[in-house]
């Protein structure tokens, strides 16, 4: 009786595990009524098996036998059919309870993910239609997500056969849905030393050469490449979604048939060292070089005749383009590109045949190109060269392209795409990873519907980032430095705590809980207060009230950034929330004050440490500081904000002298960074010296600066840099801190120095004047911000703004030259904080006015 009850469950089990695949394919079928049909999939257009197979990354023999049910679904496979066809997480959990499986658990960290990712891409087809809304994700996408949030990816293959669960078949069927764009061509004119040996299929070598041109016309097919790397990174997934027959294997793995392939691809870049490969690896790759393959190797120690030294840092270097040796479609002669915070070999007797495509050389000032002589560009550092007719070699690290975020982005697409053609041996057309960030959500002409949004998402980085520390007890990280590991676009913090970045942090937390109630975020508030007027300002002795500037930089007191981290304070005092610091922050500009020449300027910076009795004596003194609004324009604004709030008249007489001072050599005061800049910090302390005065002179100012802005004003909304004569003290800089811009006229804005401060000063204009110019401009830069956020499945980024925004590309680009804050940094309270200060002040002044926005 026992063996006959054990008989009759095994087979009630296994009809279970049958009809769990029919009715999976028909819960499959009834959602698949919202896709379109799917051409080429006969009688299975519901549920397009081939092009799920694909994107999962399996081979379509392996997808049927499981919708088969010929063995139990795993959960993750269940999960990833629910990501691919774009169900939401209550359709997931009706997919897994069909399979007699856990629904998802949001109290669980990773399928709190996965329910995060699958309520984001869900689509909901118009009521009343049908076959609509035709979107297929790619598994990548989901695995990507998990995996940047510190959790692991979904596995598809049952991993218990190893490494070698996957036959060649099914390893060269991945297709991870990468973006098209147009296609990348070879030139027809090959010169000779560019021809290399072409043979197509299983077919064997022959001594025939033939050109891109040639294989075109003839009507072979693609190369059938073997790729040995690490990981599967960028350049793996886009070979492997652009190639038919193209193999990935890893350097560990033994008996790759090198003997099967007509071209190779080693990538050595994401590995924490470049890579060397193996003696047994090294023979055989060898080997494929001598019989006149197209070989490409990227980031080795070692091939052919050349080897290199240890890697050097690459910044401040810059790539240039040449086509005397190999033309790229989408690139022109002199293009500029930028690797960010890379690592290039140094390649050790590489023959003087060799052919350089892109070289390094330092400090490029030049946006998009420039113009460099053969025997210059010849002699910079080799990145991208042709070590012989059928060899291909990147000094650098270029695996990661996506990942690392290397700019222009379409300009690396190029490149990347050239690169595949060459092994392919003909013509591709390459499917590219999507990008790690985008722009550009928020249509040009939109209203700002998505404003709360924008807020909301820039508030929550500071978490996510890790930037705000114990909620803001010990203090805010300086930011996202410009150093992204291109091994694998990892963006390295800054270990500075800063006062000014505290400070300004805690006020943007303090308008959301003016705008929303929030009690969370005045409590962060209150938490940054208190680190910066407990911790950081001086209590005792001379320097009384003095506000330190870092934990590091502890007797040292910039005005400027002391101003920035007490106006929350006086913005708080102001409002009528009343404040416990607002007396502190009186302190702060007292001490400031009693350091500041009778003009109204301050020295830019003090030191303690350095101050003797006739120091103290000569800061007081007229003209001891050149008028710069880059250090002193804020100092002005906190000085009239605290009269406003009550202190000493004598604060908004010492800032009117200092902004009359400013003034009066306006345009032509000393520029710290860039023309723009010093009216763009204008704003604000001229708008408040004309709430204090009510002088028709003032308001005449305010309207000037505005008005000036508006010349160099970008279609986009934003504001371009700008320097007449090029007289900032960053201007083209090479050994310090450096401005953006290389031209005139190039279209980058800043918004670490420049853009980030229009948010508040148009809305204090609007708040003070009432007039509607002032609003519009408000408008036109909120749009400006919340177009140019980054969104990101990398929750590091997702929400914050860099600090340069190409508006021609809608990227993060430009002279990448400062020795701290290059254009893909993330400043947390000059950047961020201001923003959010600024986009959410004009909803409290609205809401005060009892207007709409």
């Amino acid at each position: 009786m026992d063996t006959s009850l054990n008989q009759s469950e095994a087979t009630a089990s296994e009809n279970g595990v049958i009809n769990t695949g029919n009715y999976l394919r028909s819960f499959l079928k009834e959602k698949g009524k919202r896709l379109q049909k799917h051409f080429g999939e006969g009688n299975r257009s519901l549920y397009p098996h081939k092009e799920i197979a694909q994107r999962m990354g399996i081979s379509l023999g392996i997808l049927e036998k499981k919708l088969d049910r010929n063995k139990p679904l795993t959960r993750d496979f269940v999960i990833a059919l629910s990501a691919l066809y774009c169900l939401n997480s209550d359709e997931a959990d009706e997919m897994l309870h069909i399979c007699n499986m856990a629904c998802l658990d949001k109290d669980i960290a990773r399928e709190d993910l996965i329910i995060e990712y699958l309520e984001n891409n869900a689509i909901e087809p118009e009521k009343g239609k049908t076959g609509i809304n035709c979107r297929l994700l790619d598994i990548t996408d989901l695995n990507d997500f998990l995996e940047e949030n510190g959790q692991a990816r979904l596995k598809i293959i049952d991993q218990r056969k190893g490494a070698k669960g996957e036959n060649a078949k099914d390893r060269s069927s991945h297709n991870d849905g990468y973006n098209s764009i147009s296609k990348v061509f070879l030139p027809d004119n090959v010169p000779d030393s560019f021809k290399m040996n072409l043979s197509g299929g299983d077919q064997a070598m022959d001594n025939t050469v033939m050109t891109p041109q040639d294989r075109k016309q003839s009507g072979k097919s693609f190369n059938k490449i073997l790729i040995i790397s690490k990981t599967k990174n960028d350049m793996v997934r886009t070979v492997l979604s652009t190639c038919p027959g193209a193999v990935w294997y890893t350097p560990e793995e033994a008996d790759i048939p090198f003997d099967k392939y007509d071209a190779l691809c080693i990538l050595g870049g994401d590995g924490e060292h470049p890579l060397t490969l193996p003696a047994p690896l090294r023979i055989a790759a060898e080997a494929m070089r001598s019989q006149h393959k197209p070989v490409f190797c990227e980031f080795i120690s070692s091939f052919g005749p050349a080897y290199a030294g240890e890697p050097a840092v690459s910044t401040h270097h810059r790539l240039i383009y040449s086509d005397e040796y190999a033309r790229i479609e989408g690139l022109a002669r002199g293009d500029v590109m930028d690797d960010h915070y890379n690592e290039v070999l140094s390649y050790y007797f590489a023959p003087k045949s060799g052919k350089p495509i892109l070289t390094y050389h330092d400090h490029i000032c030049a946006h998009d190109s420039f113009d460099m002589d053969p025997e210059t560009f010849r002699n910079g550092r080799w990145g991208l060269w042709l070590l012989d007719q059928n060899t291909l070699i990147a000094s650098f690290r270029l695996c990661n392209f996506v990942r690392a975020r290397l700019a222009p982005a379409k300009s690396w697409q190029a490149v990347a795409g050239f690169i595949i053609s060459f092994l392919a041996g003909t013509p591709a057309t390459p499917k590219y990873p999507k990008p790690v960030c985008s722009h550009n959500r928020v249509p040009f002409d939109a209203a700002h519907g998505d404003l709360d949004l924008t807020i909301s998402r820039g508030l929550e980085w500071f978490s996510r980032a890790e930037i705000l520390l114990d909620e803001g007890k010990k203090g805010v990280l300086e930011g996202l430095s410009h150093h992204i590991r291109a091994r694998d676009g990892y963006q390295l913090p800054s270990s500075q705590i800063r006062t000014d970045c505290t400070g300004e942090t805690g006020g943007a937390f303090l308008l959301d809980y003016l705008r929303t109630g929030n009690r969370k975020s005045l409590e962060i508030f209150r938490n940054t207060q208190s680190f910066c007027f407990d911790r950081m300002q001086v209590k005792a002795g001379e320097h009384y009230g003095m506000m330190r500037w870092t934990e590091v930089a502890w007797e040292t007191c910039y005005q400027d950034d002391a101003a920035r981290a007490i106006i929350p304070t006086l913005l708080c005092e102001n409002f009528g929330e009343g404040s416990e610091y607002f007396q502190n922050a009186v302190d702060a500009l007292a001490y400031l004050v009693k350091t500041t020449g009778a003009d109204g300027h301050r020295a830019y910076r003090t030191d303690c440490s350095t101050f003797t009795p006739e120091l103290w004596k000569s800061l007081t003194a007229p003209g001891v500081a050149a008028p710069c609004a880059h250090y002193n324009a804020y100092y002005h604004a906190a000085l009239l904000l605290a009269t406003r709030a009550g202190a000493p008249k004598e604060f908004a007489e010492l800032a009117e002298k200092g902004l009359t001072g400013l003034m009066a050599q306006y345009p032509d005061q000393r520029r710290e960074t860039s023309e723009t800049e010093e009216m763009c910090r204008l704003i604000l302390p001229l708008s408040l010296l004309y709430e204090y005065s009510g002088k028709e002179e003032h308001l005449a100012w305010l309207m000037r600066v505005a008005e000036d802005l508006e010349k160099v004003r970008h279609p986009s909304g934003g504001y371009a840099e700008w320097d007449t004569g090029y007289k900032a003290a960053c201007s083209h800089n090479h050994n310090g801190e450096c401005a953006l811009l290389a031209n005139n006229g190039d279209p980058v804005a800043d918004l670490l120095y420049s853009n980030n401060w229009l948010p508040l000063g148009f809305a204090y204009a609007y708040m003070v004047t009432g007039d509607d110019y002032f609003f519009e401009k408000w408008q036109g830069i909120a749009s400006f911000m919340c177009r140019c956020q980054i969104h990101s499945r990398n929750k590091r980024i997702d929400g914050a703004w860099t600090r340069a925004m190409d508006m021609d590309r809608m990227e993060a680009y430009g002279v990448p030259h400062d020795i701290g804050w290059a254009p893909c940094c993330i400043e947390s309270g000059w950047t961020v904080g201001e923003i959010l200060t600024g986009l959410q002040f004009m909803t409290i002044v609205q809401k005060n006015r009892g207007q709409k926005r």
